[in-house]
Protein backbone atom coordinates (compact mmCIF):
# COMPACT_ATOMS: atom_id res chain seq x y z
CA UNK A 1 0.00 0.00 0.00
CA UNK A 2 1.18 3.33 -0.70
CA UNK A 3 2.06 6.14 1.86
CA UNK A 4 -0.32 8.64 1.27
CA UNK A 5 1.89 10.87 3.69
CA UNK A 6 2.95 13.80 2.19
CA UNK A 7 7.12 15.00 2.07
CA UNK A 8 7.98 18.30 2.49
CA UNK A 9 11.48 19.27 0.43
CA UNK A 10 14.04 21.42 1.68
CA UNK A 11 17.13 22.89 -0.67
CA UNK A 12 20.12 22.66 1.01
CA UNK A 13 21.43 25.53 -0.70
CA UNK A 14 21.25 28.95 2.04
CA UNK A 15 19.49 27.11 4.80
CA UNK A 16 19.28 30.28 7.29
CA UNK A 17 17.05 32.22 4.23
CA UNK A 18 15.36 28.53 2.89
CA UNK A 19 13.97 28.51 6.68
CA UNK A 20 11.49 31.49 5.61
CA UNK A 21 10.71 30.04 2.67
CA UNK A 22 7.18 27.81 1.42
CA UNK A 23 8.58 24.49 1.06
CA UNK A 24 7.77 22.75 -1.92
CA UNK A 25 5.64 19.55 -0.64
CA UNK A 26 5.15 16.18 -2.64
CA UNK A 27 2.18 14.66 -3.05
CA UNK A 28 1.57 10.93 -2.98
CA UNK A 29 3.22 8.70 -6.01
CA UNK A 30 5.35 11.74 -6.07
CA UNK A 31 8.88 10.61 -6.23
CA UNK A 32 11.28 12.50 -3.31
CA UNK A 33 14.48 11.37 -5.38
CA UNK A 34 13.46 12.71 -8.66
CA UNK A 35 12.36 16.62 -7.12
CA UNK A 36 15.79 16.56 -5.26
CA UNK A 37 17.62 15.19 -9.00
CA UNK A 38 15.65 17.71 -10.37
CA UNK A 39 16.37 20.69 -7.32
CA UNK A 40 20.31 19.82 -7.49
CA UNK A 41 20.66 20.27 -11.30
CA UNK A 42 18.17 23.45 -11.37
CA UNK A 43 20.05 25.19 -8.45
CA UNK A 44 24.19 24.33 -10.34
CA UNK A 45 22.27 25.76 -13.46
CA UNK A 46 20.78 28.86 -11.50
CA UNK A 47 23.56 29.53 -9.41
CA UNK A 48 22.03 31.72 -7.41
CA UNK A 49 24.69 34.13 -5.06
CA UNK A 50 22.47 36.31 -3.22
CA UNK A 51 19.58 35.36 -0.53
CA UNK A 52 16.96 37.03 -3.42
CA UNK A 53 18.28 35.14 -6.18
CA UNK A 54 18.03 32.17 -3.98
CA UNK A 55 14.25 32.51 -3.45
CA UNK A 56 13.72 33.25 -6.82
CA UNK A 57 15.49 29.62 -8.09
CA UNK A 58 13.31 27.81 -5.41
CA UNK A 59 10.36 29.67 -7.33
CA UNK A 60 11.42 28.72 -10.51
CA UNK A 61 12.05 25.39 -9.42
CA UNK A 62 8.62 25.25 -7.69
CA UNK A 63 7.08 25.91 -10.93
CA UNK A 64 9.38 23.36 -12.87
CA UNK A 65 7.90 20.59 -10.93
CA UNK A 66 4.06 22.13 -11.03
CA UNK A 67 4.59 21.74 -14.41
CA UNK A 68 6.16 17.72 -14.46
CA UNK A 69 3.28 17.08 -11.99
CA UNK A 70 0.42 18.28 -14.09
CA UNK A 71 1.64 16.86 -17.06
CA UNK A 72 1.83 13.61 -15.24
CA UNK A 73 -1.72 14.46 -14.06
CA UNK A 74 -3.44 14.86 -17.52
CA UNK A 75 -1.35 11.70 -18.96
CA UNK A 76 -2.55 9.58 -16.13
CA UNK A 77 -6.16 11.03 -16.77
CA UNK A 78 -5.78 9.94 -20.72
CA UNK A 79 -4.25 6.46 -19.51
CA UNK A 80 -7.71 5.48 -17.13
CA UNK A 81 -9.96 6.60 -19.81
CA UNK A 82 -7.79 4.41 -22.68
CA UNK A 83 -8.13 1.44 -20.15
CA UNK A 84 -11.74 1.91 -19.58
CA UNK A 85 -12.49 2.11 -23.73
CA UNK A 86 -10.47 -1.09 -24.39
CA UNK A 87 -12.39 -2.92 -21.72
CA UNK A 88 -15.94 -1.15 -23.34
CA UNK A 89 -14.23 -2.44 -26.81
CA UNK A 90 -12.80 -6.19 -25.45
CA UNK A 91 -16.70 -6.77 -24.15
CA UNK A 92 -18.86 -5.18 -26.39
CA UNK A 93 -16.89 -4.92 -29.59
CA UNK A 94 -17.66 -1.36 -30.65
CA UNK A 95 -16.17 1.91 -29.39
CA UNK A 96 -19.79 3.44 -28.40
CA UNK A 97 -21.37 0.93 -26.05
CA UNK A 98 -20.68 1.52 -21.95
CA UNK A 99 -20.19 -1.12 -19.62
CA UNK A 100 -21.79 -1.53 -16.48
CA UNK A 101 -19.92 -2.53 -13.40
CA UNK A 102 -19.94 -6.18 -13.57
CA UNK A 103 -19.45 -6.43 -17.17
CA UNK A 104 -16.27 -4.20 -16.79
CA UNK A 105 -15.19 -6.30 -14.13
CA UNK A 106 -16.12 -9.45 -16.32
CA UNK A 107 -14.13 -8.28 -18.94
CA UNK A 108 -10.84 -7.05 -16.56
CA UNK A 109 -9.05 -10.24 -17.24
CA UNK A 110 -8.64 -9.90 -20.94
CA UNK A 111 -7.74 -5.77 -19.97
CA UNK A 112 -5.18 -7.07 -17.64
CA UNK A 113 -3.40 -9.60 -20.21
CA UNK A 114 -3.63 -6.40 -23.25
CA UNK A 115 -1.77 -4.17 -20.72
CA UNK A 116 0.34 -7.12 -19.26
CA UNK A 117 3.33 -6.29 -21.67
CA UNK A 118 3.26 -9.12 -23.15
CA UNK A 119 3.96 -8.84 -27.01
CA UNK A 120 2.45 -12.35 -27.20
CA UNK A 121 -1.24 -10.77 -25.41
CA UNK A 122 -0.66 -7.54 -26.73
CA UNK A 123 -0.90 -8.76 -30.41
CA UNK A 124 -3.52 -10.87 -29.62
CA UNK A 125 -5.72 -8.18 -28.53
CA UNK A 126 -4.49 -5.46 -31.65
CA UNK A 127 -5.62 -8.25 -34.03
CA UNK A 128 -8.65 -8.52 -32.22
CA UNK A 129 -9.36 -5.18 -32.58
CA UNK A 130 -8.43 -5.11 -36.14
CA UNK A 131 -11.56 -8.30 -36.50
CA UNK A 132 -13.37 -5.31 -35.15
CA UNK A 133 -12.30 -2.90 -37.32
CA UNK A 134 -11.25 -0.41 -34.36
CA UNK A 135 -7.32 0.68 -34.20
CA UNK A 136 -5.58 1.80 -31.09
CA UNK A 137 -5.86 5.24 -32.42
CA UNK A 138 -9.23 5.52 -32.19
CA UNK A 139 -9.35 3.92 -28.94
CA UNK A 140 -7.21 6.31 -27.55
CA UNK A 141 -9.24 9.73 -29.67
CA UNK A 142 -12.49 8.01 -27.75
CA UNK A 143 -10.44 8.45 -24.24
CA UNK A 144 -9.41 11.70 -25.11
CA UNK A 145 -12.94 12.64 -26.22
CA UNK A 146 -13.96 11.31 -22.56
CA UNK A 147 -11.58 13.11 -20.51
CA UNK A 148 -11.33 16.42 -22.56
CA UNK A 149 -12.65 18.80 -20.16
CA UNK A 150 -10.17 17.28 -17.43
CA UNK A 151 -7.34 17.57 -20.23
CA UNK A 152 -8.15 21.02 -21.37
CA UNK A 153 -7.99 21.97 -17.64
CA UNK A 154 -4.52 20.36 -16.95
CA UNK A 155 -3.35 22.12 -20.55
CA UNK A 156 -4.74 25.24 -19.11
CA UNK A 157 -2.57 25.25 -16.23
CA UNK A 158 0.13 24.13 -17.85
CA UNK A 159 0.07 27.33 -20.10
CA UNK A 160 -0.22 29.16 -17.31
CA UNK A 161 2.91 27.64 -15.46
CA UNK A 162 5.04 27.87 -17.89
CA UNK A 163 4.24 31.82 -18.47
CA UNK A 164 4.89 32.19 -15.30
CA UNK A 165 8.15 30.23 -15.37
CA UNK A 166 9.01 32.15 -18.45
CA UNK A 167 8.71 35.68 -17.22
CA UNK A 168 10.50 35.02 -13.48
CA UNK A 169 13.21 33.21 -15.09
CA UNK A 170 13.18 36.41 -17.08
CA UNK A 171 13.40 38.57 -14.05
CA UNK A 172 16.31 36.25 -12.91
CA UNK A 173 18.71 36.94 -15.69
CA UNK A 174 17.59 40.35 -15.85
CA UNK A 175 19.01 41.06 -11.81
CA UNK A 176 21.74 38.48 -12.12
CA UNK A 177 22.78 40.36 -15.22
CA UNK A 178 22.76 44.12 -13.45
CA UNK A 179 24.89 42.51 -10.56
CA UNK A 180 27.57 45.02 -9.96
CA UNK A 181 30.89 43.30 -12.10
CA UNK A 182 34.01 44.09 -11.38
CA UNK A 183 36.07 46.35 -13.99
CA UNK A 184 39.22 44.62 -14.98
CA UNK A 185 40.86 47.69 -15.86
CA UNK A 186 39.87 49.53 -12.58
CA UNK A 187 42.86 50.71 -9.81
CA UNK A 188 41.70 49.69 -6.53
CA UNK A 189 42.70 52.91 -3.95
CA UNK A 190 43.04 51.95 -0.38
CA UNK A 191 41.82 54.42 2.04
CA UNK A 192 44.34 55.87 4.49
Amino acid sequence: MENTKQKTVTSTSRPELLNFLPRMTLFPGEDENSFEDLHHALMLDLSPATPYETAIAENLIALEWELVRHRKIRDDIIQIEFRKVVTNVIATGTLGISLNKREADETDTLVKAYYSGSPEHRAEMLGHFTTLGITEGQILAKAYDHSMDSIVEHERKIQGIENRRRKLLDDYNKMKASRAKPIEDAVVLEAT
